[in-house]
C-alpha cells in the first residue's frame, strides 16, 4: 500500500512540475509578445532613417556630379550605375550567405540516415515475409 501511495505522489509531483513549466512558458510567451511591438517599431524607424539617409546622399552625390559635368543624363546615369553596383555586391553577399546557410552537410547526413532507416525497414519487412512463409509452409506440412 505504501508503494502505491509513493507512486501516486511521484506521478502527481511530475504532473505538477509539467503544469508549472507550461505556465512558465505561457508567461514567457506573453512577455515576449509585449516586447515584439517595440522591436518592430524600432526596426521600421531604422529602415526609414536608412532610406532617407541613402536618398539624401544619392541626391547630394548627383548634384556634385552635375556640378562637375553639367549634363543631367550623366549625373543620373552615374547615380544609377552606383546603385546597381551596390545592388550587385549585396546580392552576391546574400547568395554567399545563403549558400553557407544551406546546411549541405546536415542534409547529406539526414539523407544518409533516412536511407539507412528505410533499408532497415525493408530488411525487417523481408524478414517478416520470410517468417510468415516459413510458418505457412510448416503448417501446411503439419496438415498433410
Amino acid at each position: 500500500m505504501r508503494a502505491i501511495e509513493e507512486f501516486i505522489s511521484l506521478v502527481y509531483s511530475k504532473f505538477e512540475q509539467t503544469r508549472l513549466f507550461i505556465t512558465l512558458v505561457k508567461m514567457e510567451v506573453k512577455l515576449a509578445g509585449l516586447s515584439v511591438f517595440p522591436l518592430l517599431v524600432t526596426l521600421s524607424f531604422i529602415v526609414v532613417v536608412g532610406l532617407t539617409l541613402w536618398f539624401s546622399s544619392m541626391l547630394i552625390l548627383g548634384m556634385t556630379v552635375y556640378v562637375m559635368y553639367p549634363n543631367p543624363m550623366i549625373a543620373t546615369a552615374s547615380i544609377l550605375l552606383l546603385n546597381l553596383g551596390c545592388l550587385l555586391v549585396l546580392v552576391k553577399y546574400l547568395l554567399y550567405n545563403l549558400k553557407n546557410m544551406s546546411f549541405s552537410r546536415t542534409r547529406k547526413l539526414l539523407v544518409k540516415h533516412e536511407e539507412q532507416h528505410s533499408n532497415a525497414q525493408a530488411e525487417k519487412a523481408d524478414h517478416t515475409v520470410k517468417q510468415s512463409r516459413t510458418s505457412a509452409s510448416v503448417e501446411s506440412i503439419k496438415n498433410k
